[in-house]
Order: C-alpha cells, then sequence, then structure tokens
C-alpha cells in the first residue's frame, strides 16, 4: 500500500502540472474540485452497494470525514494546486515535505507523543534531501506569499491526517474517503466558482492533455490513492504514511524526466538516495515499534478466539 501511495501521489504532481500549466489549462480549484466530486460520488456509491445500501452513518461520521476532507483536499491540495501558478515545483515539493515534521510536532504538542530520536533524524535528513534537490539556482526569487499558502496547506494536511487517523470512520476507507472527496469537492468547485474560474474553461481542453490528466487523476490518484491513504492512517503510524511526500517530489521528477524531458543529473540523484534513506529510517523506526506493541495485543486475541 505505501509504494502505491508514493507512486500514485508522485504521478498526481505531473498530472496538475500538466492539467493548470499544460496546452489548454483548466483553472487550479475547478481542475481539482470536480475531479474529487466525480470520484467521491463513485467511492460512496460503490461504498452503499457493497453494504446493501445502508451505509449506517452517524451524524458524528459524516461531519469528522467532511473535516478531514476538507482540511487535506482544499487545505493541502487546493493551495498546491494554486501555487503552483507561482511557485517553481522544486520549491513547492520542498514546502510539501514539510507534512511530515507538522504531524511529529502536533503528535508532540497535543498529543504528548514525544518521537524517537530515529525518526526525528529520518524526518529532518528527507527535509534536507529535498531541500537540496529543489534549492533555486541563480537569482531565482520566491513568491512569499504563494509559498506562505502552501506552507498553511501542508499544515492543513498534516492536522488533518492527524485527526482523521483517530476518527472511527477511518476505519472504512472507501466510506471515508468518498465523504472526505465529496466535501472537498465541493469546496473547491464552489470556491472556483466564486473566483470566476468558470469563463476560464473551454471545451477544447477537455478533450487535449488537460482532459487527459483530469481522467488520470480521477482513475488513479483519486479513486486509488486516497483510500489507500486513508487505510494506511488508520492502520500505521501518521509519519510512516507521510512519508509520501518526501518519496513523492522524487517519484515527480523521474515521472518529468520520462514523460516531459525535464533534466536529472548527479545533484538530483544524489538528493534522491538521501531523500529515500531518510523514508527507510522513518519506517523502519516505526515499523520495530509497531511490531512491539502488536506482540501483547496478538496474545489477547489469541485467548479470546480460544
Amino acid at each position: 500500500m505505501l509504494i502505491g501511495v508514493w507512486v500514485l501521489f508522485g504521478a498526481a504532481f505531473v498530472g496538475v502540472r500538466i492539467g493548470v500549466h499544460g496546452a489548454g489549462a483548466v483553472p487550479p480549484f475547478l481542475f481539482s474540485g470536480s475531479r474529487f466530486l466525480v470520484a467521491g460520488s463513485i467511492l460512496l456509491a460503490w461504498s452503499a452497494w457493497r453494504a446493501g445500501w445502508r451505509l449506517d452513518l452517524r451524524l458524528a461520521d459524516l461531519a469528522a470525514a467532511a473535516v478531514v476532507g476538507v482540511g487535506l483536499m482544499v487545505g493541502g491540495q487546493g493551495a498546491a494546486s494554486w501555487a503552483s501558478q507561482y511557485v517553481a515545483p522544486g520549491i513547492l515539493a520542498v514546502l510539501i515535505t514539510t507534512v511530515p515534521v507538522w504531524i511529529v510536532l502536533f503528535s508532540w504538542l497535543f498529543l504528548r507523543q514525544r518521537p524517537p530520536l530515529v525518526v526525528m533524524l529520518g524526518i529532518l535528513t528527507g527535509f534536507a534531501g529535498v531541500a537540496f534537490l529543489a534549492s533555486p539556482s541563480g537569482n531565482a526569487g520566491l513568491a512569499i506569499v504563494p509559498a506562505l499558502v502552501v506552507l498553511g496547506g501542508s499544515m492543513s494536511w498534516a492536522a488533518a491526517a492527524l485527526y482523521g487517523s483517530r476518527t472511527a470512520i477511518s476505519r472504512r476507507p472507501l466510506t471515508a474517503t468518498g465523504i472526505q472527496l465529496l466535501a472537498g469537492g465541493t469546496v473547491q468547485t464552489l470556491l472556483g466558482l466564486g473566483l470566476g474560474e468558470a469563463g476560464g474553461v473551454h471545451l477544447a481542453a477537455l478533450t487535449g492533455p488537460a482532459g487527459l490528466a483530469w481522467l488520470f487523476l480521477l482513475l488513479g490518484p483519486s479513486l486509488i490513492g486516497f483510500p489507500l491513504f486513508t487505510r494506511l492512517m488508520a492502520t500505521t503510524a501518521p509519519a510512516v504514511a507521510n512519508t509520501q511526500a518526501y518519496v513523492s517530489p522524487v517519484v515527480t521528477l523521474f515521472l518529468g524526466w520520462l514523460l516531459l524531458s525535464e533534466p536529472v543529473g548527479p545533484r538530483t540523484l544524489a538528493a534522491a538516495a538521501v531523500t529515500l534513506s531518510s523514508v527507510a529510517l522513518i519506517v523502519t523506526a516505526n515499523g520495530r515499534r509497531a511490531a512491539r506493541r502488536a506482540v501483547p495485543e496478538g496474545t489477547v486475541v489469541e485467548r479470546r478466539a480460544a
């Protein structure tokens, strides 16, 4: 599951770039919001069909999933999509990699979960690797306001992911993701309409590269990637699930080289190696902690089964 999230979320970066910046581009909020609405409707319909058209959702479940959806889809995805018009992809990647850092800090501050030293080392190493990977050359400037928007979006994603991992409905990943996508897609679509983005949508764009990118993002990251991510948040440590913030930029660079002919040199390969090493530290450390906690739990299950 973890590798699937890495690949799909990394590919999503390329898809958004094509849809928002390519030929016949579509405005960012409508581009993302519309596919979230479609994906959420499909996932909820599928969940309802599997459950005999009885989802048995409590109001608290709906509210929790909606809050997570707005935090992830609007705060995280929406901020990144909007800012990609003004911030270079490398700088955007650096800002997005702060997600695991915020998760660790929020867990420490609000949940009193002090991270092990090796996890902190992995997070700092990963951030340093992607910062080296994406550091601007020459006199490239940084658009301060869009950069702050992305940073705020990363905090929003981290808070929503952490909160979502502690909700009961996260144990039903398809249903939870469907509600999250519908909530986030609705807010993004209304925001796009309010900003007048409808005037920037042209029929010709829907049959060109932007339309193909929209279809890929619907079928891959939205219908497969987000349910996998929701499942990971419910079954693994948040720091592990959100290693996608480090690996996705590496996947994006590889796909950019393969599909968009973007240059990849020794500097890029070295930074990617540092980044992947940091992910290995985080996953290994949290995996060992989870294994130690699982031993007494397995004993209880066996006794109950007996």
